[in-house]
């Protein structure tokens, strides 16, 4: 009979306190005198950056939040690819456990005009939204509680609303009249894919859990926007389709 069901036992923590396992992590051979600094390693606010100063514990992410501004174009895309992986990863998994469903995801969308490949236009919609929405007027004012004088023929604050209705008309007429579609936006200050991949899992959970018979297919881009002083903050779109569940008549 096992004394626990857990294989490794790394840390301890309750609603006030944090031990980390400074022994071996077999459950059945750890000492649980978690007043022996030997092997138990206590976090408060004060004493936490001593553990990682002398690298007892190391950050349990990598450091990927800062792309130098001189790395070359070829470097970041390939962050933005890792992240965009490390996301569908993460849908196809969540899905997997969730749902017990596997999942689709768009390689191409098929337009009135013609096919495109799903990445390349993704990508002009996130340089659309780095673009417009760079411009200072339209990050400053609060769209839902400012009054502006109309007369003012330098405010446009529909410019990047309608910029996206123009995008999602486009997707909606690829469509069939069953369909619907839905996006979320995601802007992050850090470029790290562990991170923003579980912050999209929390964000978006029912998103991924439309059910199989649905037929939902989804897609997912990143773009990278580099800014002085290492700056990396990144714009992650999800994108995805199904079925209304409705019937024709």
């Amino acid at each position: 009979m096992d004394v626990t069901p857990y294989s490794h036992i790394d840390v301890v923590f309750n609603d006030r306190r944090l031990y980390a396992n400074l022994q071996g992590p077999n459950p059945e051979k750890i000492n649980y005198n978690f007043n022996d600094p030997q092997r138990w390693g206590k976090f408060t606010k004060r004493n936490w950056h001593e553990f990682v100063r002398t690298r007892v514990l190391n950050s349990f992410y990598p450091d990927k939040t800062l792309i130098s501004v001189q790395a070359s174009e070829l470097e970041v895309a390939k962050i933005q690819e890792e992240i965009e992986g490390r996301i569908v990863g993460s849908i196809v998994s969540h899905r997997e456990y969730e749902c017990h469903a596997e999942t689709d995801v768009y390689e191409e969308f098929a337009f009135p005009s013609g096919t495109q490949e799903a990445k390349p236009y993704l990508m002009e919609r996130l340089e659309m939204e780095e673009r417009v929405g760079r411009n200072p007027d339209l990050i400053e004012i609060d769209w839902n509680n400012a009054h502006h004088d109309e007369k003012d023929e330098k405010f446009d604050p529909d410019a990047l609303q309608l910029a996206r209705e123009d995008w999602t008309k486009e997707i909606k007429k690829s469509l069939d009249k069953n369909s619907l579609y839905v996006e979320r936006l995601y802007h992050f200050k850090h470029s790290d894919g562990n991170r923003i991949s579980d912050s999209i899992l929390r964000r978006c959970k029912k998103l991924l859990e439309i059910p199989a018979e649905l037929m939902p297919t989804y897609a997912v881009a990143c773009k990278i926007e580099r800014l002085p002083a290492m700056l990396s903050p990144c714009r992650v779109l999800i994108c995805v389709t199904y079925d209304s569940g409705k019937q024709d008549n």
